[in-house]
């Protein structure tokens, strides 16, 4: 099954940013991308919380078709 992703070629984020303010590029990807038995999907996984979970649920929403 195919797994959707968003690329952002400059992130704005000051976490992927240099000092001068030029982001670095970073990609979110949907769990199907990850392994059935990771013991964090539903359990603490980083992706399914604050900002980073806002992308992970679209791309999840996406690849399900919902």
């Amino acid at each position: 099954m195919a797994a959707g992703v968003i690329v952002i070629e400059h992130s704005e984020d000051a976490k992927l940013s240099d000092p001068d303010g030029f982001g670095v590029s970073a990609t979110y990807v949907s769990q199907q991308s990850c392994p059935d038995d990771c013991p964090l999907l539903g359990n603490g996984c980083y992706a399914e919380t604050g900002n980073v979970g806002i992308h992970t649920n679209r791309l999840n929403r996406q690849v399900d078709g919902k």
